[in-house]
């Protein structure tokens, strides 16, 4: 008779976060300074509205990956989460301290990804490829 287990246990495997502990840590700062940033008049203004709830939900994703598992696909879509925060970050910022209009800043920010290479000339909202 064999002294091999009918049981198999499989390998642990070893947990890897998506998002790091310091990157967790510094989401959760940004958001406690966006909570203090939106409770100025300006922060209730109707056009700056959707960028204040995208950026919102974009940092609780961010915040809620750090339970996922890191794979290369996933983090790839995380960096594009982290881009994506800072330019709405700048947007909303700008617009409640410096009084900004919220579409010239964005429109700014889309121009230097652009010319960065970070984001095609042809994806940028509101530009279409057709002529009419």
């Amino acid at each position: 008779m064999s002294s091999e287990s009918a049981f198999k246990v499989p390998y642990p495997k070893f947990y890897h976060p998506l998002v790091t502990q310091q990157e967790a840590e510094d989401l959760s700062k940004r958001l406690s300074g966006l909570k203090k940033l939106i409770q100025k008049p300006r922060a209730n203004l109707p056009e700056l509205q959707p960028f204040l709830h995208q950026l919102i939900q974009a940092l609780h994703a961010l915040v809620m990956s750090s339970t996922c598992q890191y794979t290369p696909e996933a983090r790839q879509i995380a960096e594009t989460g982290f881009r994506t925060t800072k330019m709405l970050e700048d947007v909303v910022i700008r617009t409640i301290v410096s009084g900004d209009s919220p579409r010239v800043v964005y429109e700014a920010s889309i121009a230097e990804l652009q010319k960065s290479g970070l984001l095609p000339r042809e994806s940028s909202p509101g530009t279409s490829s057709s002529s009419t």
